[in-house]
């Protein structure tokens, strides 16, 4: 003879079936993506968990997940953008209701879908990784700590730029030459005795020849503030 579960334990048990098909955020991996419409389609990374009749649990993959906007960094005006391939990892939000409405019109509107936090609602936000693809000091420029710099940039490529909290900026493998800009000044020092020098009996410069000046033009590619 069964045990007959109390109201609690059912109210429970009722609970629970509902909150396996709610949705928050789970990571996700790029199968492909769309750069014209910044749509992607994301395989979730972590199985969902189910009650096995009898007791128990079993594990099952969530389905792949279509057309999911990818989220960059952007304003009105301005954005940040950066390539996305297949395989890369991030996080996929998945809001409380329906936003599809709201993407095609751009305005406050119904949701058309009465759904909540399901898992056609998500959203790709890009750069959660797994442990194995934590970002090291050697894969930066110079070995750089990303504690402390403000980077960005190829991984393991020279194509970086890095903002220190002193408010140097670094471009390049190992970021040691010096920009100089318009107007600046500078100095060209001729040393002793590698020139001639006079009209009538030229004779080495006996001393050093200092030659003080500006510099008038510069780069039209890269420009750095006064």
């Amino acid at each position: 003879m069964g045990i007959t579960p109390t109201e609690a334990e059912m109210i429970e048990a009722a609970i629970a079936s509902a909150l396996i098909d709610v949705h928050v955020s789970l990571p996700g991996k790029i199968e492909s993506y769309d750069a014209l419409t910044q749509t992607a389609t994301v395989q979730l990374q972590v199985k969902r968990v189910l009650p096995k009749t009898g007791g128990g649990f079993v594990t099952e993959d969530l389905p792949v997940l279509e057309n999911v906007p990818v989220q960059f960094p952007r304003t009105k005006k301005f954005v940040i953008t950066f390539p996305i391939e297949t395989g890369d990892y991030g996080l996929v939000v998945f809001n409380e209701m329906s936003i599809d409405q709201w993407r095609s019109k751009g305005e406050n509107t119904s949701p058309g879908d009465i759904g909540r936090h399901t898992l056609t609602g998500g959203v790709f936000q890009p750069g959660l990784s797994p442990v194995p693809q934590t970002i090291l000091p050697s894969v930066l420029l110079g070995g750089a700590d990303i504690s402390a710099n403000l980077v960005i940039g190829l991984l393991g490529d020279n194509a970086q730029i890095h903002i220190t909290p002193s408010g140097s900026v670094l471009i390049g493998a190992d970021a040691t030459l010096q920009a100089a800009r318009r107007t600046d000044p500078i100095q060209a020092i001729i040393p002793a005795g590698t020139v001639l020098v006079g009209a009538v009996q030229p004779v080495f410069n006996p001393v050093d020849i200092v030659l003080d000046g500006e510099i008038t033009d510069g780069s039209d590619t890269v420009r750095i503030s006064d």
